[in-house]
């Protein structure tokens, strides 16, 4: 088993433009098997290249642990930002969840705002797996 932390294979998809890229993190040295207790960090990297400057409003994730079925979770912005980006630009942000199981797997969506025109669209996250590095096949 690895030490402190291990990378999971980074999962991305585009959809209206905007490339969406996960990179998983297992969190050993946060985790407590023995309490049901498994976290993990994810970084995200949002890539615009939708031709116009946008803005990410909100997030809306579904979480699904393996023991105790799904929940949501949704808000303004990430991470208590809502960035702008330029055509060309990326942010990346890290955040991190917790489950009862050592495994599960995220997925939602973000809504975005091209900026001058004002029309919404979806963006969505694709799915990626919260599970331990030892049970991947």
């Amino acid at each position: 088993m690895c030490r402190m932390a291990c990378s999971l294979p980074v999962i991305s998809e585009v959809s209206h433009g905007i490339r969406v890229s996960v990179e998983v993190t297992y969190r050993d040295d946060a985790s407590q098997p023995v309490t049901d207790n498994y976290v993990w960090s994810y970084r995200i990297t949002i890539h615009n290249n939708r031709g116009a400057r946008v803005r990410l409003l909100s997030r809306f994730w579904e979480i699904r642990d393996a023991l105790n079925g799904a929940r949501t979770v949704a808000g303004d912005g990430v991470v208590g930002e809502q960035p702008e980006l330029i055509n060309g630009a990326s942010h990346t942000y890290v955040s991190g969840c917790q489950l009862q199981s050592p495994y599960g797997n995220m997925e939602g969506f973000y809504l975005f705002e091209e900026c001058q025109s004002g029309e919404r669209f979806e963006v969505r996250i694709p799915r990626f797996k919260l599970q331990l590095p030892f049970l991947l096949n």
